[in-house]
């Protein structure tokens, strides 16, 4: 959201176009000139300062967005990235600094959208500190922290567009317990080692897994997960082929694009069941495998849809080698998968 109003804006486009076609015309010329190329200069580098500041941001790279937020700021004095400012300082639990930036945000903006909420988040810093007596003792002490960054003066140049303000914590972040439900079509092959047997069909896979966010980037679960196909011989039998496994896994994002890649070691599972119908009467052999390993890997690239949930679509593979009766069995499963994760 931007928080600067529209009049403002325009009024500073136009004061700005006003005195260009002004000092043009009364012959400034050369020094006219030198100025506004500077001022576009400015506004530029602002634009590109900011944005990496809010890329950094959002990666969590809290230090490193600041110093490109005061670089932006003393270009160019946009209120609205004093509110960038106090959101890092947040997040780093630097509540005096924060509740003097977001102070001097809403003078300078007293008429933001937001004010009600920026206002409550100033109360809840200040109760943060402590009450009054205490705050004054650690005021007096010598290891008391250091006054807030006061942005310098600069001579007004207003940017072209500058990113909307930092949003909450948590806000299209990995961070947190982290949920991902896959469900998709895939191709089920499964081989016999000894006399070669094989069933091959396609089906569907699904799963579930479960953990938490140990980085931005890096998420540690727990998963169940399972392929199957079905497949009809003739009018009398139809039998039902299963690949997956129980684990656990890492994923890792590749921030800002999130694109992901999740590797998962799995106690491998593979069951086969046959349903034979003669006369009216049906007989169901069913035969589950005694020990197994396997693996779980997924490509696959996802897209916020609110703030905290993400859908996706990937490249999935199943691959599990499990006794079953005596036999060896391998058997893969891959395909198309369709994701969404809360984190």
């Amino acid at each position: 959201m931007w928080f600067m109003s529209k009049g403002s804006k325009t009024r500073r486009v136009v004061l700005i176009f006003g005195g260009l076609v002004l000092a043009s015309g009364l012959g400034a010329g050369t020094g006219a000139k030198a100025h506004a190329a500077s001022a576009v200069t400015a506004a530029v580098e602002a634009q590109e300062r900011a944005s990496r500041g809010r890329a950094l941001y959002d990666i969590g790279h809290f230090e490193e967005a600041i110093a490109e937020f005061e670089a932006a700021y003393q270009l160019t004095e946009e209120p609205a990235l004093l509110y960038n400012l106090a959101q890092c300082h947040r997040r780093l639990e630097h509540a005096r600094e924060a509740i003097a930036l977001y102070r001097r945000y809403l003078t300078l903006a007293p008429g933001v959208p937001n004010r009600r909420e920026i206002e409550e988040r100033i109360s809840d810093l200040e109760r943060s500190l402590g009450p009054p007596e205490e705050l004054a003792e650690r005021t007096l002490s010598p290891r008391a922290p250091s006054t807030p960054w006061v942005p310098r003066a600069a001579a007004p140049s207003p940017p072209p567009r500058l990113p909307a303000p930092s949003r909450d914590p948590g806000f299209h972040t990995h961070d947190g317990w982290f949920l991902r439900l896959l469900v998709g079509l895939h191709r089920v092959s499964v081989n016999e080692r000894r006399a070669g047997a094989s069933r091959v069909g396609a089906g569907v896979a699904s799963g579930v897994a479960f953990g938490y966010a140990l980085l931005p980037s890096l998420a540690a679960f727990g998963e169940v997960g399972v392929a199957a196909r079905s497949e009809t011989t003739g009018p009398t039998n139809e039998s039902r082929t299963t690949v997956g496994g129980v684990g656990a896994g890492l994923t890792y994002y590749v921030l800002p694009y999130n694109v992901y890649v999740s590797a998962s070691l799995l106690y491998g599972i593979m069951e086969f069941s046959t349903e034979t119908t003669v006369a009216g009467v049906t007989t169901t052999r069913e035969s589950s495998s005694t020990s197994g390993v396997g693996t779980h890997l997924s490509l696959g690239k996802e897209w916020w849809a609110s703030a905290n949930w993400g859908v996706g679509v990937a490249l999935d593979l199943y691959a599990v080698e499990a006794e079953v009766e005596g036999s060896t069995w391998a058997g893969t499963s891959g395909g198309v998968a369709f994701s969404a994760t809360f984190n």
